[in-house]
């Protein structure tokens, strides 16, 4: 134990006579003691006047005298007759020292408990304190100091890191506790105490045994400084107004299973399981034998409906629950029940009231543990793909039905809970690509963090075969994915500055090459020399012959320039990157067939997915006219010639609006609507995605939006109405 220093002298007495924190000694009121309890203050007086000599020294708390050493003293003492040295009248004396009678508003002394761990058991001794050689004597500083002493033990017991099994003696069923009498042959018999589980209560038996071989009692001044101290620390929770208990961590192991079984669990139980036993059996009965129909109606369907397999789950027993509550809600204080049969089912509505509160409180930690399980499951998710995406940098595969995170747990409506979340967490904080099919949700994932890192990997990984080729793809599609939305700012935010830059510069020298032999590819495509060469030589052929027949000289002269000019118009004409289409299809019909693959344009390809993004919260955000899609350039114009890859290298502004302008207004779908159909207030031309028109439902969407529009109109006003269903009519006919 911890050496201290003595308390400082006591404050003068207060005004009042009965003070509770005080104590009281009056010389002239000694004779009326029994012999015992002077003598125990006769004891207290002489270790006083022994600390008063050594005052200015330091003392240790041991130096106070326990109960155990008095009572040693009691019985080996030859000053006090036999009988004064009797557990009887030790335990009197004992009650009159602390005043027992009048609720300690004047005691003599006090009486004070300090805990202590042998091994990882609870152990006390019992400390007697009085005024000694003074008439009164604060008792605050004692107790305080006493408790100082317990401290390292209460924060252990409240941290839940030693044993509670203070005496060795605590049962595996708290059923016991709260029901310690059950008799079905005599009623009155039964003990059924509520209360019993209550942290309070807990309290005394630190220091029960102490007490051994006499009497023991709650000391409230050690009870009050407990639960005050619990209290501050948030160590309480209040189920009802006199019934506490220590507060609990609800955990899920990996599984998704409580690692152990919190006390409030275990409380949950008792009592469940106290009730369902006294309705069974108790209230039964009485309720026969008082011919209270309507009540033995409810217990006869109540136990058809619920056996005595009991579990500790809140969330499994709810209809019991509120069976028990209806039973014993309805169940009357007859005249005819025995006072012990009254207060027994007072007893029951008290733990009824305590079942339901318990019952809600379990739920709700339940509640906030799955929760926190579900929270730390999806971190431990997305520290693995960021890991992945860090130190690995390539795309990974997430199996919906194969995650290591979700393979442990064995609640399987929880795994499924699990999954949706992760799924959630995919969809909305990382870059995808959706591979998944009828039975199998699988997903490519990056982690925009480290987006550049990965997309630098699978360029270097692209010509190694086909899945690097196919990996490469599935990166671009990210890349648009992601620079289209909200997660575009996240992109590279976890590479450090000098990597990032010696990794852009690998990707631009990439996209510069690239750009070269996409524009060498499109001059290609424009011209096919094969038919230029084959239908040249035939060319040449027929006219050869025809000089070879005719021997003019001028078809002789003119064989050559006539062949290679044909060669050439020929090559034009049937250039790769034609496609044939019907003659019947209009402009616009063709356009949306050539348009869906990707566009080639490099020009709108750079602001496609500002004026199209795969995420938009309305259809009117794809809708755009000649001044919205200029002002999305103008607005996102440094942006622009970040992605150009150096295609708009040494162009002005303007230059580049135009350029993109224009691509704009050859690769989407355009309505123009006639002069006179054009309310002064309205654009003439509306612009449109060729994947969305080429799309039934999202061309649909567009078309609702502005018959929708249309008639929205208040009143009507018919030259809107014929502006708007010009637009649908177009629209049907693309």
């Amino acid at each position: 134990m911890a050496v201290t220093t003595r308390p400082k002298p006591p404050p003068p007495p207060p005004a009042e006579t009965n003070n509770p924190n005080f104590m009281y000694f009056e010389a002239e009121e000694a004779n009326k003691y029994s012999e015992t309890l002077q003598f125990i203050l006769s004891l207290l007086s002489a270790n006083n006047q022994t600390l008063e000599n050594s005052y200015d020294k330091e003392e240790h708390l041991n130096y106070y005298l326990t109960l155990e050493s008095i009572t040693n003293e009691i019985r080996s003492s030859d000053l006090l007759l036999k009988n004064g040295k009797t557990n009887s009248a030790i335990n009197e004396a004992l009650q009159k020292y602390i005043n027992a009678e009048d609720e300690g508003k004047r005691k003599l002394g006090l009486i004070y408990p300090i805990l202590s761990l042998e091994g990882n058991r609870i152990k006390s001794k019992i400390f007697l304190i009085s005024p000694q050689t003074l008439n009164v004597l604060s008792g605050m500083p004692y107790r305080e100091q006493c408790f100082k002493a317990s401290l390292p033990v209460i924060d252990q017991i409240l941290s839940k890191d030693i044993s509670r099994d203070y005496d060795n003696t605590e049962p595996e069923n708290l059923k016991n506790v709260l029901l310690p009498s059950f008799s079905v042959d005599n009623f009155d018999e039964i003990i059924f105490n509520p209360y019993a589980l209550s942290f309070d209560k807990e309290i005394s038996l630190y220091y029960k045994n102490s007490f051994d071989p006499l009497d023991s009692f709650s000391i409230k001044e050690f009870n009050d400084d407990f639960l005050k101290y619990t209290k501050e620390k948030g160590k309480l929770l209040v189920i009802a107004p006199d019934y506490i208990v220590l507060k609990d961590e609800f955990i899920l192991d990996k599984t998704g299973v409580l690692e152990k079984e919190p006390d409030l669990i275990k409380h949950f139980r008792a009592f469940i399981e106290s009730l369902h036993t006294l309705i069974t059996s108790f209230l039964h009965a009485k309720a026969l034998e008082l011919k209270l129909m309507d009540i033995d109606a409810l217990i006869a369907d109540y136990r058809v409906k619920y056996d005595d397999n009991i579990t500790s789950l809140p969330e499994f027993e709810k209809e019991r629950i509120k069976a028990i509550s209806n039973i014993i809600t309805k169940f009357p204080s007859h005249n005819s029940l025995t006072d012990k049969n009254k207060k027994l089912l007072e007893s029951m509505r008290e733990a009824n009231k305590f079942l339901i509160s318990l019952t809600k409180h379990n739920l709700k930690l339940k509640q906030d543990a799955k929760d926190t399980f579900l929270k730390n499951t999806i971190k431990k998710f997305a520290d693995r793909i960021a890991e992945g995406s860090k130190n690995k940098k390539i795309l990974q595969i997430v199996r919906l039905n194969k995650l290591p995170e979700v393979e442990p747990i064995i609640i399987e409506s929880l795994a499924k809970e699990v999954e949706n979340e992760i799924l959630n967490y995919i969809i909305r904080n990382l870059g995808y690509y959706d591979e998944s099919t009828d039975n199998k949700k699988v997903y490519q994932v990056v982690d925009p963090a480290y987006f550049s890192a990965v997309l630098n990997k699978h360029i270097e990984l692209k010509d190694t075969g086909a899945t690097g080729e196919k990996q490469y793809n599935y990166i671009r599609k990210i890349q648009e994915q992601l620079e289209s939305s909200y997660l575009g700012s996240k992109i590279d935010t976890g590479i450090p500055l000098k990597e990032l830059a010696e990794i852009r510069k690998s990707l631009d020298a990439f996209d510069e090459k690239e750009n070269e032999e996409r524009i060498k590819q499109e001059k290609r495509d424009r011209f096919n020399s094969r038919v230029a060469y084959i239908s040249g030589f035939f060319i040449f052929l027929v006219i050869f012959t025809l000089y070879q027949v005719t021997r003019l000289k001028i078809v002789g002269i003119l064989s050559i320039p006539i062949s290679i000019a044909g060669a050439y118009i020929l090559g034009k004409a049937y250039r790769k990157n034609k496609d044939p289409l019907p003659d019947n299809l209009s402009d616009s019909k063709a356009k949306s067939h050539r348009r869906e693959l990707p566009s080639n344009n490099p020009y709108y390809r750079i602001v496609e997915s500002l004026l199209f993004p795969t995420s938009y919260t309305s259809v009117k955000e794809r809708i755009h006219t000649h001044k919205k899609v200029r002002n999305v350039i103008t607005e996102n114009i440094k942006a622009i010639k970040l992605k150009s890859n150096n295609i708009l290298k040494g162009m002005s502004d303007d230059e580049i609006i135009s350029k993109i302008e224009s691509a704009v207004m050859e690769e989407c779908s355009t309505i123009s609507i006639p002069k006179e159909y054009i309310p002064k207030t309205e654009p003439k031309l509306y612009i449109f995605s060729e994947r969305d028109i080429i799309n039934p439902l999202m061309k649909m969407k567009i078309i609702d939006f502005f018959k929708k529009v249309s008639e929205k109109s208040n009143p009507p006003d018919k030259k809107n109405q014929k502006y708007y269903n010009y637009i649908v009519e177009e629209l049907n006919k693309i």
